[in-house]
């Protein structure tokens, strides 16, 4: 299951950065817990490479970043039979690009998920 923040839509400039965006990804809703192991990746696509923001996840338990490789994280785990939640977090910088601009930017947040056996 996955919990997140608000959906940001808003108009950003750059003395608003940086922004930070905190979602969680759990194996148990209330009181049922997965009865399997799985694995999940996280996926960031962006509708532009001409937008002045980089972005980086990490892991809030352990504060270190998620490494990302063509813009998808290798496989993470959750176990089967015990709560478990991870909460991550996506901190978005504004960097100065010598390119012309794109004047507007979507970053989508996916989640894979696959049960292993």
């Amino acid at each position: 299951m996955l919990e997140k923040d608000e959906v940001l839509k808003t108009q950003i400039n750059q003395n608003m950065f940086p922004l930070e965006y905190h979602f969680w990804i759990q194996n148990y809703r209330e009181d049922d817990i997965n009865e399997v192991d799985f694995e999940y990746s996280i996926e960031l696509e962006n509708s532009t490479e001409n937008f002045p923001v980089s972005y980086d996840v990490f892991d809030c338990e352990t504060n270190q970043p998620i490494e990302f490789m063509n813009g998808k994280s290798e496989p993470l785990k959750l176990k089967k039979g015990e709560k478990e939640k991870r909460k991550f977090k996506l901190i978005m910088q504004w960097q100065e690009l010598n390119v012309e601009l794109a004047e507007e930017l979507q970053i989508k947040l996916k989640i894979n998920l696959s049960q292993t056996t």
